[in-house]
C-alpha cells in the first residue's frame, strides 16, 4: 500500500524543473481515480503563475489520431471566475477537480470510440489535452488510476510523457 508521504515524494519528482533542458515548467501532478473521477493526491508547483483558459464540456474536442484533445480557450484573467464552475475559467493550480473531470471525460470518450475501431497500433496509455496556456497529459497507471500532469504550453510534450511513463512504472510496483 502506498502512503501519502511516499506518494508525495514520487509525484513531486515530476515537478522538479529541468533548466538544462527547458526553461518551462510543469504546474501540477495528480493521481486520479477513474471510478470517482477525482484527484486522489496532488502536488502543485508552489511558485507557478496563474494562467487560465475558458473551457466547458461543449468546447473540448478529441483528435484520436494523435492522442490529443483540445480545449478552446480565451482570456487570461484569473479574476473572472464564474460561480458555474463547469463554465468557469480553468486554472490548473486552483481547479484540479474540474480539470480532472474534463480530462477523464475526454479519456472515456476516446476509449468508447476505440472500442469499435481498429487501433492501428496506437498507444492507449496516454492522452494530451491542449489549452491556450497549458496542457494536460493523462497517463494510465492501472485500470483504476491515471496520472494527470499539467504543464505550461511550451513545456516539451515528449519530456512530460517520458516523466509520466517512468512515474507510472514506479507506481505500478507500489499499488
Amino acid at each position: 500500500m502506498l502512503q501519502s508521504k511516499n506518494l508525495s515524494l514520487l509525484l513531486s519528482q515530476v515537478l522538479t524543473p529541468l533548466p538544462a533542458l527547458t526553461p518551462y515548467q510543469t504546474i501540477s501532478i495528480s493521481l486520479v481515480s477513474l471510478s470517482t473521477e477525482q484527484p486522489l493526491f496532488s502536488c502543485i508547483q508552489p511558485n507557478h503563475g496563474r494562467s487560465t483558459a475558458n473551457a466547458n464540456s461543449s468546447n473540448i474536442t478529441s483528435d484520436q489520431g494523435f492522442n490529443r484533445a483540445t480545449i478552446d480557450g480565451e482570456g487570461d484573467d484569473a479574476d473572472e471566475y464564474d460561480s458555474d464552475y463547469i463554465n468557469a475559467n480553468i486554472n490548473p493550480r486552483d481547479n484540479l477537480k474540474i480539470i480532472s473531470l474534463l480530462s477523464i471525460k475526454s479519456w472515456n470518450e476516446r476509449l468508447i470510440q476505440q472500442q469499435g475501431a481498429n487501433n492501428n497500433g496506437r498507444n492507449n496509455n496516454w492522452l494530451v489535452i491542449q489549452s491556450n496556456n497549458f496542457y494536460m497529459c493523462l497517463y494510465k497507471v492501472t485500470d483504476e488510476y491515471l496520472l494527470l500532469l499539467c504543464c505550461e504550453s511550451e513545456y516539451p510534450k515528449g519530456l512530460a510523457l517520458k516523466k509520466l511513463e517512468n512515474l507510472s512504472k514506479a507506481l505500478k510496483v507500489r499499488l
